[in-house]
């Protein structure tokens, strides 16, 4: 199944560097994780990761599956450490996610819910409208409230129905979560520290769950498997086959038929602008010698002795006035 998702190879020497061996102290440790549990550096637990890796492998395959058939996933986790991880990777896999505060009900209680991403747009579109009548002061109420609301719910905003897979960052912090979960049956992905509860967790990632690098590594890892094995749009592979062409030795031939229909089309334009010749020809008969007709040369002869004529007399008449004066 790996090979049919692709799934990212995890890597121990990736988890060691981001510090996810790493647990919580020895008093404060759970039981049920002593499987998990390599041994201890002082007054800290350390866990195996190579059962890490094992069970992120398992997780992986399960997350991929629900991807495969189009299945709705939430990423929840509201403490400061995960919270700005699971955004960027709920959104970079397309899925759902709630990073700020987890509302008591969110699953069981739906219909409140979505009265309140409702409330939540009717805002939106009331701050939007420029010609709206509200005082600075309603404004200011309004943007608070929005802001709130954006918190909470903006992660879920598109989420018609129940999601079909959760996972979890800390399982100690989001406990409302998991119970609400496992009422209405929904499996449970969730990363847990060697102080964390295993209850109603299908797919226990041993890790530790206070370092943003560790958080990001494995979160990381699952936003890979679920665009590897989430379906692509079918324009896609299309749109990707036409960049593609056009390189190389290609473009020459690419060129030669764009010359051709370019030509086409301007022989086109030039019949039906009813053009005698191209520009080029234009510009080459105008600059022959014109040849003029001999009845035109003979016109402008008879115009020329006309005018002559005319100039004539009055030499004569002013040679007379002159003979009488002397």
């Amino acid at each position: 199944m790996a090979q049919e998702f692709n799934l990212p190879q995890v890597e121990v020497k990736a988890l060691l560097e981001a510090g996810s061996h790493f647990g919580h102290r020895k008093r404060r440790w759970n039981p049920k994780m002593a499987p998990y549990i390599y041994g201890s550096k002082g007054d800290v637990h350390i866990m195996n990761l190579d059962k890490t890796k094992q069970m992120l492998n398992i997780a992986l395959k399960a997350i991929a599956d629900v991807a495969k058939s189009n299945g709705k996933i939430l990423f929840v986790g509201t403490k400061k450490q995960a919270s700005a991880t699971i955004a960027e990777k709920a959104q970079e896999s397309g899925q759902f996610y709630v990073n700020h505060r987890w509302l008591g009900g969110m699953l069981t209680n739906n219909l409140t819910v979505s009265n309140s991403i409702k409330t939540m747009e009717s805002i939106e579109k009331l701050l939007a409208d420029k010609e709206s009548t509200l005082t600075k002061k309603e404004k200011l109420s309004y943007s608070r409230k929005l802001e709130k609301l954006y918190l909470s719910l903006n992660g879920v905003r598109s989420m018609k129905s129940l999601p079909d897979l959760m996972i979890i960052a800390d399982t100690n912090k989001e406990l409302i979560a998991l119970k609400e979960a496992a009422k209405l049956g929904i499996p449970v992905v969730a990363i847990v520290d060697t102080n964390a509860t295993l209850e109603n967790v299908l797919y226990p990632i041993p890790a530790n769950d206070d370092s943003i690098k560790s958080l990001s590594v494995i979160f990381g890892y699952i936003a890979e498997a679920i665009n590897s094995a989430r379906p692509q749009p079918k324009g896609e592979k299309v749109v990707k086959e036409d960049l593609t062409k056009g390189r190389g030795s290609a473009n020459v031939q690419d060129r030669s038929v764009v010359v051709k229909a370019a030509s086409e089309v301007v022989k086109n334009l030039v019949v039906a602008n009813k053009v005698d010749a191209a520009p080029t020809e234009v510009v080459k008969k105008s600059a022959k010698p014109v040849k003029v007709s001999q009845d035109v040369a003979a016109g402008t002869k008879e115009e020329e002795s006309t005018k002559s004529k005319a100039k004539a007399p009055e030499k004569n008449e002013s040679v007379a006035k002159i003979k009488t004066l002397s």
